[in-house]
């Protein structure tokens, strides 16, 4: 008995050209789901296919509510259907929290908060049209020991 079986079904991963993403893309495949993934970096995208046969890669930029309509457009398209959205695209500054400058904080903000909400309020809006859909977002411990130490600079060792 196969307790995880997607076969028939559809799968779109943002951030799936690498990390989380790819593993989440690679497992989602395994199950038998015909999968999408979608980033920003093309070189990446085409590198991650070699990892994911069948597969189809989407290029997309997640800052902007219409790039994330698009995507989601291109994904059921492209696939015939989407059933399942994985939003994992996620970046942030690489600085200590106390030198983050506004545009930095403009497009983690952009891309982890408006990307994820777009992305899946397209998909449920495309999901009336047809039939269900599943979203999973993922986050990372990271953001939370970043704003932690914006007043703590070892709050981090809380976390381990």
């Amino acid at each position: 008995m196969n307790l995880f079986d997607l076969k028939g079904k559809t799968a779109l991963v943002t951030g799936g050209n690498g990390g989380i993403g790819l593993a989440m893309a690679q497992g989602l495949a395994a199950a038998g789901a015909k999968v999408a993934i979608a980033g920003r970096d093309k070189a990446k995208n085409a590198a991650a296919l070699k990892a994911l046969p069948g597969a189809i890669a989407i290029q997309a930029d997640l800052k902007e509510e219409k790039a994330c309509r698009a995507m989601i457009e291109e994904a059921a398209g492209q696939l015939g259907r989407l059933d399942i959205l994985v939003n994992n695209a996620g970046l942030g500054p690489e600085n200590p929290a106390e030198d983050v400058r506004e545009e930095d904080f403009d497009l983690t903000v952009a891309v982890n908060l408006k990307g994820t909400f777009f992305a899946s309020q397209a998909a449920r809006q495309m999901s009336r049209r047809a039939a269900s859909i599943s979203v999973t977002i993922l986050a990372s411990l990271k953001a939370i020991a970043w704003f932690m130490m914006i007043g703590r600079p070892n709050a981090w060792r809380c976390l381990a």
